[in-house]
């Protein structure tokens, strides 16, 4: 199968300008280019993280569907993932610092560490940064949802390729968990509405500055140079044919046709990656 790519030149060279332009931001307010150069170094860093390693850890969240006996996979040749356009792009892009927000504020709870002052709150963005090429899944999953593959067992209907579903709640309710915990660390030092509001802002300011550019930068250069070529290998590693058929998706339960990338039915409300 030849898949096109899910971002064009133009959304690629457009987040690009974005990344350029919070850059050019942080150095006003950082004053420093040896700062903003970290920032850039570290979504470098993360790009080639995920590249090295990103279809391996796919393999590995999806082994209860491929190690399966009676399971057979295939791939169905009219599949095309969707394009992404520059609003997927920015709402991915905010998932490795949401995911990194989790893991850090767990840490912090389980520690019994507190963000009670400005340089806390620094030392806090700081180490949620370093944390950021280490975001492993998040590729591994953007892998598994745009391969086209399809699980077919006997007696059920197709469905997509499923990985494992506690890395997706994980990834989605526990990522944004983490941001409220992340922000009531800091209000919990707040004495009064005005320094909460105060906190609130100046969380979010140095979110933007500091967080942004390296996952935008990662996010762009994936989806763009790296996604097809995993996807690729993750295919080859699971030894697919192409199958020139269509295939229909329905829910077990309700019966309820439903998409290809869907984790839950549209209608019941079921997970799909049982």
């Amino acid at each position: 199968m030849s898949l096109m790519s899910l971002v064009t030149d133009r959304d690629f060279i457009l987040s690009l300008l974005i990344v350029a332009a919070i850059s050019l931001g942080s150095l006003y307010f950082f004053e420093d280019l040896f700062i903003v150069g970290l920032f850039i170094g570290l979504g470098l860093a993360m790009w080639v993280v995920w590249h090295l390693v990103g279809r391996g850890i796919a393999a590995l969240i999806t082994r209860r569907d491929v190690r399966r006996g009676d399971a057979r996979l295939i791939s169905p040749a009219s599949y095309e993932p969707e394009r992404l356009g520059i609003k997927g792009i920015l709402k991915l892009s905010f998932y490795p610092n949401l995911f990194s927000f989790s893991l850090l504020s767990l840490a912090y709870q389980i520690l019994g560490l507190e963000v009670g002052n400005p340089s806390e709150l620094l030392d806090f963005m700081v180490n949620a940064l370093f944390i950021l090429p280490f975001t492993l899944f998040i590729p591994a999953i953007w892998i598994v949802e745009n391969s086209g593959i399809v699980v077919v067992r006997p007696g059920e209907y197709p469905r997509p390729l499923s990985y494992l579903e506690i890395v997706g709640d994980f990834i989605d309710i526990g990522s944004m968990i983490g941001l409220v915990l992340t922000v009531g660390l800091a209000l919990r030092a707040s004495g009064s509405l005005l320094d909460a509001f105060g906190w609130i802002m100046a969380f979010l300011f140095i979110f933007f500055l500091m967080m942004f550019i390296p996952s935008l930068l990662a996010t762009a250069l994936y989806l763009r140079l790296s996604l097809l070529k995993a996807i690729q290998s993750f295919r080859e590693g699971l030894l697919l044919h192409d199958v020139d058929l269509e295939v229909g998706y329905r829910c077990p339960n309700c019966r309820a046709a439903v998409s290809l990338g869907e984790r839950f039915c549209p209608e019941c409300g079921r997970s799909l990656m049982e």
